[in-house]
């Protein structure tokens, strides 16, 4: 990957900090939701070639440049990040998250917002009126309600071809 980013933007770093709190935005409810998609993606993205490193609820597993987006995808068997995802519910898609996702969208690497299926259109205007370079997610229950997350595969600020695992 080549990337005008800092060096410390695009390796993983591993903290010990985790907070039990829950997200005070979210309803308990969305916050399940949140964490079951987490979960779901860290099943379905992880491979031979990649490792999901999640941060579930308000948890702070791993981070990249003292930020803790709610998955980081490395290459197996380095700690070079690949990707950021950060996961949304319905009620936390709103004009309070830009500037999270502002400085998510800055650290130089892809970064990735999953939303739910119906919330996506709203997402998507939200980052475009605040000039956010996003790539775009979504997931949705699929058979037996297990959740399926769905990354588009257009770039939108970032040439993915070679970064994200999509399958």
């Amino acid at each position: 990957m080549t990337s005008s980013a800092p060096q410390s933007a695009r390796t993983l770093l591993t903290t010990n900090s985790r907070k039990s709190i829950m997200n005070a935005v979210r309803k308990e409810e969305e916050q399940f939701e949140h964490d079951l998609v987490i979960q779901a993606a860290v099943a379905q993205f992880a491979s031979a070639k990649y490792l999901i490193h999640p941060n579930p609820g308000n948890e702070k597993n791993v981070a990249v440049a003292h930020q803790h987006p709610d998955i980081i995808v490395t290459e197996r068997g380095s700690a070079r990040i690949r990707l950021v995802i950060e996961v949304e519910t319905a009620s936390t898609i709103d004009a309070q998250e830009l500037n999270h996702w502002r400085t998510l969208a800055g650290l130089g690497l892809p970064f990735y917002l999953v939303t739910p299926y119906m919330s996506l259109p709203a997402a998507e205007r939200l980052c475009a009126a605040a000039g956010i370079k996003s790539h775009f997610g979504y997931y949705v229950k699929g058979e037996l309600g297990r959740l399926k997350i769905v990354l588009k595969k257009e770039p939108a600020a970032h040439n993915t071809s070679a970064h994200a695992p999509v399958r």
